[in-house]
């Protein structure tokens, strides 16, 4: 008897939870359609992750999930909800550096939003030409650098947990060593900071002559893995 009842406040706590999300939902969806649309907008965690951070989920637990979440309840404790989103930020540009540098790195996890996400981490990698992520879209694994891969349509609309997507945007082994062969045909340095490369977007062609390859295309089409022989600038 006891159990059973244990059973239906459980149940009925989760429901309690459920609509607290459902107000929520507006609440954050307006908040990030609101935010200019650069990094900081790119890199605003999704909704199922927003309601992991801790101010979030304080609120939404509030008075065991008793009170409704309002605009002007958000608002009143907007200060700390950023905090809580820097850092989240802060983590996603610490495990993309992880995923490039896995023998450097030891994967992480623990909750996304916990822990120091600083560290010793060298956050210039993300800036290099060869650091190219892939879509975790499997029909689509078009390889885009930071923090334009967020601003991806496909990586817009995930709906997973970042620690869960994250693995699918780690890039092929033989990217690097790709990129380095194409900047040199290029004559492009090796340096050059990934951004420039959106440049040769819709300029680059293989001469792999294969019917289905020879339109221009992307930089990180162009450096995928087994789609490539050789390069050429087209403009």
């Amino acid at each position: 008897m006891e159990e059973s009842k244990a059973v239906e406040l459980h149940r009925a706590r989760q429901d309690r939870l459920e609509e607290r999300k459902d107000e929520f939902l507006s609440i954050w969806t307006e908040f990030v359609e609101g935010t200019p649309d650069t990094q900081d907008r790119w890199l605003m965690p999704n909704f199922e992750d927003a309601c992991d951070l801790p101010t979030i989920e304080d609120m939404l637990m509030d008075d065991d999930v008793q009170i409704p979440v309002t605009k002007e309840i958000f608002l009143a404790k907007l200060d700390s909800i950023l905090s809580d989103v820097a850092h989240f930020q802060k983590t996603v540009k610490r495990d993309l550096v992880k995923l490039l540098m896995p023998n450097k790195y030891v994967s992480d996890t623990s909750n996304p939003i916990a822990g120091d996400v600083d560290g010793d981490v060298d956050f210039t990698i993300l800036d290099d030409a060869s650091s190219l992520f892939s879509c975790p879209t499997w029909r689509c694994n078009k390889l885009i650098g930071f923090p334009a891969i967020f601003a991806h349509e496909h990586v817009q609309k995930v709906e997973s947990h970042w620690h869960v997507v994250q693995h699918a945007m780690k890039p092929d082994s033989t990217v690097g060593p790709t990129v380095s062969e194409v900047l040199k045909i290029f004559g492009i340095p090796k340096g050059t900071h990934v951004a420039a490369l959106e440049e040769l977007n819709g300029r680059c062609v293989c001469l792999c002559g294969h019917p289905e390859f020879r339109a221009p295309m992307d930089f990180g089409s162009l450096v995928r893995p087994n789609y490539h022989s050789c390069y050429i600038w087209w403009s």
